[in-house]
């Protein structure tokens, strides 16, 4: 694999993430404003816990994002300066392909958690 064809390679990896988490970024306003809704019926105080997750978990985004453009800018850098094939960084973007694989992971166990937060909290209701 030619080093362009392996900067190409994790660029559009960098891409479908960066898409990835513009869609997290906006999946992540409605289960706040979710999980503010369901604060608001004043029936549970595990709520704030999902809110401090949520939190969290936009922090986690930011600083993935944050990794992502790096890298990037790091491969227009290369590209200028036509660094070989042996120079190019492999473990730098295998680490963020973990932390986006774990990011994931923790984020669909959260958003569960969400959901079965309002899924309880309408079954209380229901039956009042």
């Amino acid at each position: 694999m030619t080093v362009l064809t392996e900067i190409e390679h994790m660029h559009k990896e960098h891409q479908v993430w960066l898409g990835d988490i513009a869609f997290w970024e906006e999946e992540l306003r409605f289960l706040t404003s979710l999980c503010e809704m369901i604060s608001g019926s004043g029936r549970n105080g595990d709520v704030a816990k999902l809110l401090n997750e949520l939190a969290h978990h936009k922090r986690m985004i930011k600083s993935l994002k944050d990794k992502i453009v790096s890298h990037e800018t790091f491969f227009h850098q290369m590209m200028e300066d036509e660094i070989s094939a042996e120079e190019i960084e492999h473990d730098e973007h295998i680490k963020m392909r973990v932390h986006i694989k774990n990011f994931k992971d923790t984020y669909r166990k959260l958003k569960k958690n969400i959901f079965l937060q309002k899924k309880n909290i309408a079954d209380m209701t229901s039956s009042v």
